[in-house]
């Protein structure tokens, strides 16, 4: 879209559509007057849970079928926090806001590991009944019944 043919809707819009663009472009364009620090460390908590929380989320919903309460609960705890230490002005407090986000996030990964390994449990305590149902000896991995392979890697590596 050129300059003039953007200018030719602008100019078509009435009043109400005009302010209500006005209103959106100045909320999108407006600048975080943030320090440097704290800048640095809100990006980070943002980032921890873009990149990590929100992936295990996905996982937990996926083998669990619906996400159980306490990770509704936790994930509107952050958002509260968040929304809380924004407002925060004394630099100092605020990094100590954001540095607890941090650390309730990271609580958070840890109980969504374990919330994923009780449910991999779970799965593969599932796969063993359906494999024990059916004739799984003529399921082989490197020349072995799967069963038994299954056992000796659960061995390796005891869960439970």
């Amino acid at each position: 879209m050129t300059d003039q043919e953007l200018n030719d809707i602008i100019a078509s819009l009435n009043r109400t559509q005009r302010e209500a663009l006005e209103k959106y472009l100045e909320y999108q364009t407006y600048q975080d007057n943030d320090d440097v620090e704290i800048a640095f460390i809100k990006k980070e908590t943002y980032d921890l849970y873009k990149n990590t929380i929100s992936g295990l989320i996905a996982k937990v919903e996926v083998y669990a079928h619906d996400l159980p309460m306490p990770i509704y609960s936790i994930t509107d705890n952050i958002v509260r926090m968040h929304s809380l230490v924004a407002q925060i002005e004394q630099k100092d407090f605020a990094l100590k806001g954001y540095k607890q986000i941090i650390q309730y996030e990271n609580f958070f990964i840890n109980i969504l590991y374990l919330m994923l390994t009780k449910l991999y449990v779970m799965q593969i305590e599932t796969y063993i009944k359906v494999l024990t149902r059916f004739n799984h000896k003529g399921v082989l991995i490197n020349d072995t019944p799967v069963l038994c392979e299954v056992e000796k890697q659960l061995k390796k590596f005891p869960v439970w």
